[in-house]
């Protein structure tokens, strides 16, 4: 069922955050899915299977993202719903995220006890704790580097699901367990990365969502003045 996002950008912040722990649920029970498909050896679906749980993994982190931006951020996440190539549109969301979120850490940044006053109080305190040029020159490299697993993921996906035709017939079978177990490494990297954001905000008592909100609308915003992302 294909999601429409003029309905998703106007949903409540109570209906995101449900969206949020339930598309969060749904990649840890496929995450785990593949691990019992692994046991039984069936390492092409169960290759596809983590890939499919990383593809909720973003929708989640996505749906994050709207929640802390703007009526007029919220258009820039239409192609994760509605792109024609929805799985390069993730990829480079979750690039983003991942470079993004693995330099910070966001319980330990909630906690202080600095006051800011006015935006350059937070820029001048998120440049002591976050490189954000550090961020983009890694960015970069990913965007150029051909062997980035999760930019082939959705080939590999489909390798494991379908029969095709290409010169001569090849079924799913042919992923084989050196490969899952480089999917799984690659899968659990960007679980731990993605689901910081996910893990604090679900784990945020509701009199709390508020304060939370607004520090990470705020750092978002510093991000996007300080890089060229």
């Amino acid at each position: 069922m294909k999601t429409k996002f003029d309905d998703i950008k106007n949903l409540s912040d109570k209906k995101l955050i449900e969206g949020i722990r339930l598309c969060f649920e749904n990649s840890d029970n496929l995450f785990k899915s593949a691990l019992v498909l692994r046991r039984n050896k069936r390492y092409s679906v169960g290759t596809s299977i983590l890939i499919l749980s990383l593809e909720e993994l973003v929708k989640a982190s996505t749906l994050f993202n709207i929640l802390l931006s703007d009526d007029a951020e919220k258009e820039t996440f239409r192609d994760i719903f509605e792109s024609n190539d929805l799985h390069k549109s993730r990829h480079r969301f979750a690039l983003f995220m991942n470079e993004y979120l693995k330099t910070i850490n966001l319980k330990k940044l909630m906690k202080t006890d600095i006051q800011f006053d006015n935006p350059q109080d937070l820029s001048t305190f998120l440049q002591t704790k976050i490189n954000f040029n550090k961020i983009s020159e890694n960015i970069d490299k990913e965007k150029k580097n051909l062997n980035n697993w999760f930019s082939h993921a959705n080939a590999r996906k489909n390798n494991g699901l379908y029969v095709a035709y290409n010169n001569k017939w090849h079924t799913p079978n042919r992923i084989n367990q050196k490969e899952f177990e480089k999917s799984l490494k690659e899968t659990k990297k960007i679980r731990a990365d993605l689901g910081i954001g996910i893990k604090t905000l679900l784990s945020v008592s509701p009199n709390e969502i508020d304060s939370f909100s607004n520090f990470m609308r705020q750092t978002l915003k510093q991000f996007q003045i300080d890089t060229d992302i």
